[in-house]
């Protein structure tokens, strides 16, 4: 019978960390399987950060990777070209016939003659068909390999077409996209020869994106409404930076942390919610070693600048006017806006942060990822930042104290309410941008 194949759900844990660690263990490969998380931010983001946040970090003085310059010694294609195909080879499957693929499923599949009009040579489409395609051999050596339980589709998000003679079909569309991202990044990232310089590569690969979404904020702000601080630092050299960013919004601020963590395959699709608690705290509260991470690090931020005594001083920002502080959680992975995750965050931030020693009103903790922080932009010239947290808290606090649910799916957003769902321009730019550039390598005109 059709029940027989339903999942059964472990009963639910009674502690509050727990709770929210199992909420969030059931809703990650829902949430991606459901389409939640959109391709077309992925594709943008990842086109951004390659071509431009990535050159860019070479001048924080940080250890630095040559993305392109990398990517080309270990696949021998180029990082332009290897973008330019796979947006190609989107085109391709952009639009689905069901008629047509019941009469020959090969109209919806890629062959080599779909790219003959193009200027590409023979040996860079077989090394890009290598790097997106397996047959099914392959894919079943892949799970041999490496299997983390019934949601784990990492095999055909490594390789998302599947090979059948001279036809390739997609497996899924949105593993498609994601390749602009995870191609360069696990190729280069395997081709590393020990884990120092692999967890090199991960540090690095999070400073872009600490760029990337600093200069998404700064691009789309109304400075005169949302004044954006990027890495400010203590007027005291001893204590280095107070976070990745400081947006301050007339009477509030909101302190920033922007985490490029990758979390693993075992974590989101192993089904332990321990796992991905155990993972959670690593990466986001504080890792093996008791370094801080996110929700420490906001908490010294908060507590040094916002204290009723002595409070630190930051070069160039002005918070005597600032009467609320939002601590935000930006994350590359879409972890951030899985369902449970923020409520998680909120109660280890709300276990350490002493809002009674404050001068200032600490909020609950926000945690977005990317493609919320994109979707914000779009609101960003007549809204303060901290009024679109504001009415994200106001629309949850009648279903109780933690923010369980995510950003753009929650209703009686007041502000979503009334302005509606808005295309972020710096998205729709980049994809502009995008279009032209792989038109003009595959030598096509538009």
């Amino acid at each position: 019978m059709a029940g027989d194949h339903l999942p059964t759900f472990a009963a639910r844990p009674e502690p509050l960390d727990d709770k929210y660690a199992w909420i969030a263990s059931q809703f990650v490969a829902v949430q991606e399987a459901s389409g939640f998380h959109r391709f077309d931010h992925k594709i943008a983001r990842s086109y951004k950060m390659f071509t431009e946040s990535a050159p860019n970090v070479k001048c924080d003085g940080g250890p630095y990777w040559n993305i392109a310059q990398v990517f080309e010694e270990t696949t021998k294609l180029s990082l332009l070209g290897f973008l330019s195909l796979l947006f190609g080879s989107l085109a391709r499957f952009n639009k689905f016939d069901p008629q047509a693929f019941v009469n020959d499923p090969r109209n919806y599949g890629l062959s080599r003659t779909w790219f003959a009009s193009t200027k590409i040579p023979s040996e860079a489409l077989d090394l890009f068909l290598a790097l997106v395609s397996a047959t099914p051999a392959e894919f079943r050596s892949a799970y041999e390999k490496r299997n983390q339980g019934a949601s784990d589709f990492t095999a055909f998000r490594d390789r998302p077409l599947f090979r059948d003679g001279d036809y390739l079909f997609v497996i899924d569309f949105a593993f498609l996209a994601e390749k602009f991202e995870t191609g360069p990044f696990w190729a280069i990232h395997d081709s590393l020869p020990n884990k120092a310089s692999k967890d090199g590569f991960h540090a690095f690969w999070g400073r872009v994106f600490e760029r990337y979404g600093c200069d998404v904020l700064k691009a789309a702000a109304d400075q005169s409404r949302n004044v954006i601080y990027e890495a400010p630092n203590f007027t005291d050299k001893g204590k280095g930076q107070v976070c990745d960013a400081i947006v301050v919004c007339g009477s509030s601020a909101a302190f920033i942390e922007l985490k490029g963590s990758t979390f693993s395959s075992r974590a989101k699709y192993g089904g332990d919610y321990l796992q991905l608690k155990a993972e959670l705290d690593e990466k986001l509260v504080e890792d093996a070693d008791g370094g801080a991470k996110a929700v420490l690090q906001l908490k010294r931020a908060i507590e040094l600048t916002c204290r009723r005594n002595d409070p630190e001083p930051i070069n160039d920002v002005d918070l005597n006017r600032v009467r609320y502080v939002y601590p935000v959680i930006i994350t590359r992975d879409d972890i951030g806006s899985t369902l449970g995750v923020n409520a998680f965050l909120q109660v280890r931030f709300d276990a350490v942060a002493r809002r009674k020693q404050m001068k200032k009103i600490v909020t609950p903790l926000f945690c977005v990822n990317a493609e919320d922080l994109e979707r914000f932009t779009a609101y960003l010239h007549d809204t303060l930042f901290t009024d679109l947290l504001e009415a994200h808290y106001r629309a949850n606090r009648e279903r109780g104290e933690h923010l369980v649910n995510t950003y753009f799916s929650t209703s009686d957003n007041a502000i979503l309410k009334e302005k509606g769902i808005r295309r972020p321009e710096i998205h729709v730019h980049s994809w502009h941008e995008l279009a032209e550039s792989a038109a003009q390598h595959l030598g096509l005109h538009p």
